[in-house]
């Protein structure tokens, strides 16, 4: 089955109309298991990816 490249707006409504409501712990986790929880954190991220992709040696979780 295709994945559609991009969904509207209504379709993820639908598809998330039936989800609990978010904790205060609910954070992003990369898959190395860091959790970004903090501002700093998803910014050494971001940082780490931008570095992947202009091809440097970060390591991407």
């Amino acid at each position: 089955m295709a994945v559609p490249a991009r969904f509207s707006r209504d379709e993820i409504r639908e598809m998330s109309r039936d989800l609990s409501a978010a904790t205060s712990d609910d954070v992003s986790i990369t898959s190395d298991g860091v959790r970004l929880d903090s501002k700093e954190k998803v910014l050494a991220f971001l940082g780490e990816l931008e570095r992947e992709r202009q091809g440097g040696a970060a390591s991407v979780r």
